[in-house]
């Protein structure tokens, strides 16, 4: 059999013929180098060569530029001078508790807090106890005068002219007080319609003293006491 007639013969051979590189397919890459500042030259079977010029970024670009890179900043803190960062999270939790501090009461040094809540009945009880044993001495009153039941429990009085004696701040609900006063002066005395007088009468003749006692906060029993000094 002739090896001109056998077509797989030279059907092997025509393939490895044009495995190799022809010349007519361009030249070939010889050898590539690194350029001292950075360029790269590439050599061709030839005798040519090119060279690419190294990239370098310009020095002002746009924080677009690096993808992700504003949304990541968007998450940090400001370095603040003096202060430093901690592993401690200021989260939700922390704000809720934070939040409490509203309601709560400063420890004072010497002072302890109790489970006795000190409120408005309390407050109502003290307030009626800051006129105990308060005096107030001597005004000089005609025409109408006015006992504030809550600013003291004794009064001194001179009369310079008929007077009417009016009232306020009454005690109230189970509350009772006793107020005494003392008056001088030659001239009329009217008192409130709801005082009792169970004893005595004031007659303009040296000092009286009038011992008034609330014994009901509803205002209906009110007691007084007329004495002669």
């Amino acid at each position: 059999m002739s090896y001109n007639n056998c077509m797989a013969l030279t059907t092997k051979w025509q393939n490895i013929l044009n495995s190799f590189w022809h010349k007519s397919e361009g030249n070939l890459v010889t050898a590539t180098e690194v350029l001292g500042n950075g360029d790269i030259k590439i050599h061709y079977s030839n005798g040519t060569n090119i060279e690419i010029v190294k990239y370098v970024l310009p020095s002002d670009i746009p924080i677009s530029y690096i993808q992700n890179l504003a949304t990541s900043l968007d998450g940090k803190v400001d370095k603040i001078a003096g202060k430093s960062l901690s592993d401690h999270n200021y989260d939700s939790a922390a704000v809720t508790e934070v939040a409490k501090v509203i309601n709560k009461v400063d420890k004072v040094a010497g002072l302890g807090l109790s489970k006795n809540d000190y409120n408005n009945t309390a407050k109502t009880i003290v307030d009626r106890m800051s006129s105990v044993y308060k005096r107030i001495d001597n005004p000089v009153v005609t025409g109408n005068y006015n006992i504030d039941w809550s600013i003291a429990d004794t009064w001194k009085l001179t009369l310079t002219g008929n007077t009417t004696i009016t009232q306020s701040n009454l005690p109230t609900g189970t509350n009772s007080k006793t107020i005494t006063l003392y008056i001088t002066g030659a001239f009329s005395l009217t008192f409130p319609v709801n005082w009792v007088v169970t004893s005595g009468t004031y007659d303009g003749v040296g000092r009286k003293q009038i011992v008034v006692e609330c014994i009901d906060g509803d205002n209906t029993d009110i007691i007084a006491v007329i004495n002669t000094l």
